[in-house]
């Protein structure tokens, strides 16, 4: 530790006499802003917070530590303050602001081009970045200034995307209508409610986004989506009515009236009426129709967007509405179907055309105002009245926010991590820092452990191999002077009631790995394409290369040491424990996961089953004489017996387990897109931290539930078939219980994110509601022959002198157990796998 410490003054005073000489460069005027263009690609700015340099564009001088995003905003560091305007010559802001934000999410989504998947960090710096943005987008006096040609936000799925494909949802009642339909062709921004305790008001953020360039800006839902008559069931009634209605709308008076209120407003606001506008709102009055018929229907039409491009119309199917007032617009044509069925209709017309004349004047007349032109418009049966109305209403005669709080969407600890992050657990080892601290797996099981049989299916493995992950807070490190980071042990907050303290080798990181992959052209055209890492999710500050050259600097006999502490301390642990150490030794340091470095790891490896096979023995460790070439003098036995000690040892079984497990789920989640994952769930959806998430199917446990249940239901049986007995409360109660688990078993297997919800529940009705009709018939059934499980214990369930052992007989216990066991069939066949 003191070293690392020695070793970031020695770089802080370097990069202080670096920043020194340029200064003197900027104020002898041999540095100008052309030539510190010059620097700008080239990170030259040392973080020592994150121990990381950084590009000056990613500086900004006055910046809130709160404001901070690390490693894509920074605030200047404190100590090199003096050289803020050499800074800014080479590209850092002075102030933080929208435009700033919009790099923030820019820059991720660089990040991210290789997945659509956001993991917990990545999607906590992007909720960040877009609070921010809202925050000073809705500060900006006019319109804001975006130097990035696209601008990258987030989705309500959580992925980023440019914006000229992301659709606001600013209509509740399309929104609404829209999520009848299937595969709809759009992607909505997030939203704003997620955004929640930023004092941002949804209004005023929707409003700031007419203030970006069109080039950056989303499309709002009433941009896209339009509601038509269905034309084909109209039936036309009476048309006295509506030429009634299309005599008052294009009369003098009403005419009059309207602009009269309109230029009333507009002079209030110090907006200049002109006789253009005139013209425009007096031909536009006189392009309204009515119509009054019935069987009056409407249905959604959307543009979808492509590429920041609005497509042709498409209906949307499944959202027919029927109406008794629509108003209808196509083109300049607007035209008002009514229904007088209802003793409200002309209400209803009343309030449709209040909110589309107000729209055509962008919305000028407020409150007031906009009561007075609703007013006028009721006065279809006395006209004359309008002058008069208003001119009571002293109006002209016709002569003519945020204060903001920082929240960050961190993982739920306890929920179970989504598959679709496993390929990101990183099985390497070492220091959990605080800023990683609400972003670790722990894992809970892994049924490779158990014992395997031969023959079994690609659906055995699917259903056996799957470890289980869960999220998981470290609220601190236990002792810093453990020398083995293996067994740094940990402080954690697992969503249960009490804290509890782990083992490092329990706890996982997640890190975005460097990949290649080959895209697809057509007519087979195969184009490489090298996805950069800019940076490791967690890790921040120690890039994949540098970890990669951290283990070729560590030599053969300081990693054999290390190796052989790990394993004599694993040998003295639990069975369970011992294999979760070697486990995680043999997935660090086989070489077919250390690309680039295969040469080191497999001495390393090969060593490691030298270890196992000697412990297993029952011989102790001896220090091996191994040189940088790789001989040792602890091989004396034959290649051929170690390879059939590993192979019929635990420990191979378990790595061909493994190995055929992870091919299996990696073939798995290559090719099948995200849309076919459990019952049809989107993976552009959120992974953790939402209310209705990506379902997590734990067959193991709910397999581990089962057993019980179906042993408690065989000691009910058993009781029962005892004669005498005149017990039958309890047989009643273990077949509760049998019911019970069994159920929860369900749930296990259904969605075990939802499983606190149920877990210490003792409510037959309450566990069984959502695991279908048929099981929320038997529990109704079983709990109205038991009552509440109290009732099979205690006395004080009872009223006056009667017990639990009197109030049940062999008829009862009989149902009871049949019941619970049709339960627990039903569960077998409908879950368990």
């Amino acid at each position: 530790m003191k070293q690392n410490e020695i070793a970031q003054n020695i770089l802080q005073s370097v990069m202080k006499e670096i920043y020194e000489d340029l200064y003197t460069y900027v104020n002898c005027g041999e540095l100008d802003k052309t030539k510190g263009r010059q620097l700008e690609k080239y990170p030259i700015i040392y973080i020592p917070e994150i121990k990381q340099m950084v590009l000056a564009s990613t500086i900004v001088i006055n910046c809130r530590d709160e404001e901070e995003i690390h490693p894509f905003l920074n605030k200047c560091p404190d100590i090199y303050i003096q050289y803020k305007q050499l800074f800014l010559l080479l590209g850092a802001m002075k102030e933080v602001s929208c435009d700033a934000y919009a790099s923030v999410l820019f820059s991720l989504s660089k990040v991210c081009r290789s997945s659509s998947l956001l993991l917990p960090q990545e999607k906590s710096d992007a909720i960040k970045a877009m609070v921010y943005f809202f925050k000073f987008l809705t500060q900006q006096p006019h319109e804001a200034n975006i130097n990035k040609n696209h601008t990258f936000m987030l989705s309500e799925n959580f992925t980023l995307e440019d914006a000229r494909n992301l659709i606001v949802k600013n209509n509740p009642y399309f929104q609404k209508q829209l999520e009848k339909a299937s595969n709809l062709p759009c992607l909505f921004l997030i939203g704003f409610e997620k955004l929640q305790g930023q004092n941002l008001k949804k209004e005023n953020c929707i409003d700031g986004l007419q203030l970006l360039p069109i080039r950056n800006r989303p499309y709002l839902l009433t941009d896209i989506v339009r509601e038509h008559v269905v034309l084909e069931n109209i039936v036309f009634k009476d048309g006295r009515v509506s030429r009634q209605l299309d005599y008052f709308i294009h009369s003098s008076r009403f005419i009059h009236g309207f602009l009269r209120l309109i230029r009333h407003s507009w002079r209030t606001e110090g907006r200049m009426w002109t006789s253009t506008e005139e013209v425009r709102l007096v031909n536009h009055l006189g392009n309204i129709t009515f119509r009054h018929a019935t069987g009056i229907e409407t249905l959604l039409a959307i543009r979808p967007v492509e590429n920041g491009i609005l497509l042709n119309e498409q209906l949307v199917e499944n959202t027919n509405e029927a109406r008794n007032v629509h108003l209808e617009q196509n083109e300049n044509n607007i035209c008002v179907f009514f229904d007088s069925i209802d003793d409200t209709w002309f209400e209803d017309v009343k309030t449709k055309l209040t909110v589309h004349l107000n729209g055509i004047v962008d919305k000028c007349l407020k409150d007031q105002n906009l009561m007075r032109l609703r007013e006028i418009i009721g006065m279809k049966d006395s006209p004359d009245r309008i002058g008069w109305y208003l001119s009571k209403e002293k109006i002209e005669e016709y002569g003519s926010p945020v204060d903001i709080q920082e929240a960050v969407s961190y993982p739920k600890p306890g929920t179970f991590v989504p598959k679709e992050l496993y390929p990101f657990l990183d099985n390497s080892y070492g220091e959990i820092h605080e800023y990683e601290y609400k972003f670790v797996a722990l894992e809970i099981e892994d049924p490779a452990f158990d014992d395997y049989t031969e023959g079994d299916t690609a659906e055995d493995i699917e259903t056996d191999l799957d470890p289980t992950y869960i999220f998981v807070h470290v609220v601190r490190q236990v002792d810093s002077d453990v020398k083995i980071p293996l067994f740094q042990e940990y402080e954690i907050d697992d969503g249960t009631e009490n804290l509890h303290i782990v083992k490092a080798y329990q706890l996982f990181k997640f890190i975005r790995k460097k990949i290649k992959q080959t895209e697809k052209k057509k007519h087979s055209e195969k184009k490489e394409l090298d996805v950069e890492t800019q940076l490791m999710i967690y890790v921040r500050n120690k890039p994949e290369d540098e970890v990669k050259d951290h283990l070729k600097s560590q030599s053969l006999k300081a990693t054999f040491s290390e190796i052989k502490l790990c394993l004599q301390k694993a040998w003295k642990q639990p069975e369970v424990q011992k294999r979760k150490i070697v486990k995680r030794l043999l997935l660090m340091w086989h070489p077919d996961k250390n690309h680039g470095n295969e040469l080191f790891c497999t001495k390393v490896f090969q060593y490691i089953q030298q270890c196992i096979r000697r412990l297993e023995n029952g011989l102790n460790l001896i220090d091996t004489d191994e040189d940088e070439s790789g001989r040792s003098s602890d091989r004396n036995s034959d290649s051929r017996s170690s390879e059939d000690f590993w192979s019929s040892s635990w420990f191979g079984r378990f790595w061909e387990r493994h190995e055929t497990g992870r091919q299996y789920h990696e073939q798995r989640y290559r090719n099948r897109s995200y849309d076919e994952f459990d019952g049809g769930w989107n993976a552009r959806g959120t992974f953790f931290a939402e209310p209705e998430s990506k379902p997590f199917h734990y067959h193991a446990e709910a397999r581990r539930w089962l057993k019980q249940a179906k042993s408690d239901l065989d000691n009910s049986t058993l009781s029962l078939q005892r004669k005498p007995n005149n017990s039958f409360n309890w047989v009643c109660y273990m077949a509760h219980q049998a019911a019970e688990k069994s159920m929860k078993a369900a749930w296990y297997a259904k969605d075990a994110n939802k499983i606190h919800t149920v877990r210490y529940s003792h409510n037959l009705n309450s566990i069984a509601s959502g695991l279908g009709s048929g099981i929320e018939s038997l529990a109704r059934s079983l709990t109205s022959l038991t009552g509440e499980h109290t009732r099979m214990r205690y006395p004080d369930a009872f009223c006056g002198q009667r017990v639990p052992e009197e109030a049940f007989n062999r008829q009862i216990a009989e149902t009871v157990v049949s019941v619970a066991k049709q339960i627990i069939d039903t569960v077998q066949s409908n879950y368990i796998r």
